[in-house]
């Protein structure tokens, strides 16, 4: 807990490393069980991301969501630029 705390103080954002290994194991549990309920789950998981994503084709709102990405990218990128040097 305490390298978590470092490095949100440090460097203002979570270790990648780390969230990609919380997404990464709750897959493997989804795909042990076997059953048309898991099928139906994810069914339901991926209507529902369909329908946020949905939200961001209309005109304003796609621009927003691209320069937020943008604006995050940079961010990584400087911070990690003021890291290396």
């Amino acid at each position: 807990m305490a390298k978590f705390k470092t490095a949100i103080v440090k460097y203002r954002v979570l270790p990648v490393a780390t969230g990609l290994m919380t997404v990464g194991m709750a897959f493997p549990a989804l795909a042990s069980e076997s059953g048309p309920s898991v099928t139906t789950d994810v069914t339901t998981v991926m209507s529902v991301l369909k329908s946020v994503v949905s939200i961001f084709t209309t005109f304003p709102l796609n621009l927003y969501l691209v320069g937020g990405l943008i604006i995050m990218a940079l961010g990584i990128f400087g911070r990690a630029k003021k890291v290396s040097h």
